[in-house]
């Protein structure tokens, strides 16, 4: 049973079980923090609210993560939700999905980001990105509402020696009209 608590650069409460003389390490930990901000130049509507991250598995096997907070934005709260599988190698199958206010006339909007990355030997990314409607100009405070609005957003994303490639595809809507 493991039960505590971290000041200082992250405020939290730790629960859980694990066997840490098992060699596979297995744990069934979480995590929770009312408030925490990666670095002090980060601007505070990147500050993680309320967040709380579950993870189970074992070092052999990697350890599954379900994590749930918000960010402050600037027009109201944005729902952050994180999962996937992480392992001495990458993080597989996972997802990061953000929901908060539309942009332009819906009332709600999402982001996510799903797919696969390795760090083993060096770091590679490939992912699908979508948007619809997402407000993403909220998550930064100096940043005002674009004349075009991008309603939706879908694409591929990879990332390897250093290099960029993507194919994305999108509807915006601005003051000549529909694109």
């Amino acid at each position: 049973l493991v039960r505590g608590t971290s000041e200082g650069y992250l405020n939290a409460n730790l629960s859980g079980r694990t066997e840490p003389l098992n060699p596979s390490l297995p744990a069934r930990l979480r995590v929770q923090t009312q408030s925490f901000k990666a670095t002090s130049d980060l601007p505070e509507t990147l500050t993680l609210l309320d967040t709380d991250i579950g993870i189970d598995g074992s070092l052999e096997n990697g350890f599954q993560v379900d994590a749930k907070g918000q960010l402050p934005g600037k027009e109201g709260k944005i729902a952050l939700a994180v999962k996937g599988l992480v392992t001495t190698a990458g993080a597989q199958k996972f997802e990061v999905r953000l929901t908060g206010k539309g942009a332009g006339d819906a009332r709600t909007g999402t982001a996510s980001v799903t797919g696969n990355l390795n760090w083993e030997e060096a770091l590679a990314l490939d992912a699908k990105v979508a948007l619809d409607a997402f407000a993403w100009f909220n998550l930064l405070p100096d940043v005002e509402p674009p004349p075009v609005v991008l309603k939706q957003l879908s694409g591929d994303v990879a990332y390897q020696d250093g290099r960029y490639n993507a194919k994305l595809e999108a509807v915006v809507d601005g003051p000549q009209g529909a694109a």
